[in-house]
């Protein structure tokens, strides 16, 4: 029934799309678009549209410009985006587009949902869209951050998303769970240069960060696995921000990651495609999309065609894992100032864990108690894979560890990145959260 409606919203939306051109040209809007593209008209560069329509296909898939149809309602000054209620939630490298919800929402807060960008579909009404000059514009007058900054990077299925609602429950202090636009860089880092792909990502975060109401002490974003591939431009471009790397031993993590995705129709088209010889044929760019968010560029036997065709899901996986924390050790040898932190460790000793974590955010040690207890709550509540409903598919997704061709599969990956084989405990060096 899903793919139904968004098949219909997609047949929808394209006639929409042409008759809306079409008065636009009629009503003088597409003119004022226009001179807006030409980097004209700055004061009235944000582009304010009605939404009538959104529509996923799953609820995991971003927050992006195809979910929604919309009608234009007025022109307005790049600075409406720095409301409260106002979030960036795209960015391509000719627009940016910010998401507006009801002012009686606290988008940010982890009761409406554990992702940031499921909760900003879910309570969106209007859509605010600039053209990349003013996003830039708008960014330079917000400057950098004026209060701390947590850039929590992880590889995924790891406790990320409960440390951030574990943050959250501290006064004076904001979060923001995977934020799309984190993840749109990825994206981008092919299409523009090396200046440029800096430019984008300062704009980005000094939006992201731009001042709220509440003058939080801290705001820790929490951003989607695949991000911490620009994590070392972020930290070049923003020195006084605080950089945590979470992880999990490499078996639990790639098994939670099956349990989690395995069974997403988004997922298996993508992998289905990349592991035909005719989709890199007919359609290279969709046939390497996935392997192409989840592996970095700069390796190059990951960049080898016949690799893509035979790994396995599973196997893409494991590679995701072990290349994320090649990455942490690389970025460190680098001279990035960054610390790791085990999940282990958080089940085993949550007291000690809970107190280096504040120590490390200059927060005050009297909040432990509170973060210990807000452990006990559920993060993945709110979302369709919750604790409860992740039971329900166990069976199925459960990982042959048995076999010796799927150990072999994914201990290639940790050999060819030199990361502690599948089975074996990991320790990543600077791990703050281990008791030695």
């Amino acid at each position: 029934m899903k793919l139904f409606t968004w098949i219909m919203f997609c047949i929808c939306r394209f006639i929409f799309g042409r008759v809306q051109r079409l008065w636009w040209r009629i009503t003088g809007t597409a003119k004022t678009l226009r001179q807006i593209k030409d980097g004209q008209l700055y004061e009235k560069s944000a582009h304010v549209r009605h939404i009538i329509w959104k529509c996923k296909w799953d609820e995991l898939s971003p927050t992006d410009p195809s979910k929604f149809i919309t009608t234009h309602s007025h022109f307005d000054h790049p600075r409406c985006i720095l409301g409260d209620d106002v979030n960036l939630t795209f960015i391509d490298e000719n627009e940016a587009y910010f998401a507006q919800m009801p002012l009686s929402v606290n988008i940010l807060s982890s009761d409406l949902s554990p992702f940031l960008f499921a909760a900003i579909f879910n309570h969106v009404y209007r859509v605010i869209v600039m053209p990349i000059s003013s996003f830039h514009r708008i960014a330079d007058e917000i400057g950098d951050p004026k209060t701390k900054v947590l850039l929590l990077s992880n590889t995924g299925r790891c406790g990320s998303t409960a440390v951030t609602q574990v943050l959250e429950s501290v006064p004076r202090v904001v979060t923001m769970s995977e934020p799309d636009s984190f993840t749109n860089i990825i994206m981008l880092r092919e299409k523009l240069s090396n200046e440029d792909l800096e430019r984008f990502i300062q704009s980005m975060i000094r939006i992201t960060c731009k001042p709220l109401k509440s003058n939080p002490q801290l705001i820790c974003i929490k951003t989607k696995s695949m991000d911490f591939n620009h994590a070392d431009i972020d930290a070049r471009l923003f020195p006084d921000m605080k950089h945590l790397f979470l992880y999990r031993n490499g078996k639990e993590t790639i098994q939670s990651f099956y349990h989690a995705f395995g069974f997403l129709p988004r997922v298996k088209l993508f992998h289905g495609m990349q592991t035909t010889r005719l989709a890199h044929r007919l359609l290279p760019n969709l046939a390497k999309f996935l392997w192409s968010m989840l592996m970095v560029p700069n390796l190059p036997w990951l960049q080898d065609p016949e690799l893509m065709i035979k790994t396995s899901m599973v196997g893409m996986m494991a590679g995701h894992w072990s290349v994320l924390c090649h990455n942490y050790i690389r970025f460190k040898e680098a001279g990035m100032d960054i610390k790791a932190f085990k999940y282990e460790d958080l089940l085993e000793n949550p007291q000690h864990v809970c107190e280096r974590l504040l120590e490390y955010c200059g927060l005050p040690l009297e909040c432990t108690e509170e973060l210990c207890n807000a452990l006990k709550h559920d993060s993945q509540r709110g979302m369709l894979r919750s604790r409860k409903g992740m039971k329900e598919k166990d069976n199925k997704y459960l990982i042959k560890w048995n076999n010796p061709d799927v150990l072999a599969e994914v201990n290639f990956f940790c050999d060819q990145v030199g990361i502690t084989r599948i089975g074996k405990p990991t320790l990543l060096p600077d791990t703050i959260s281990s008791l030695s």
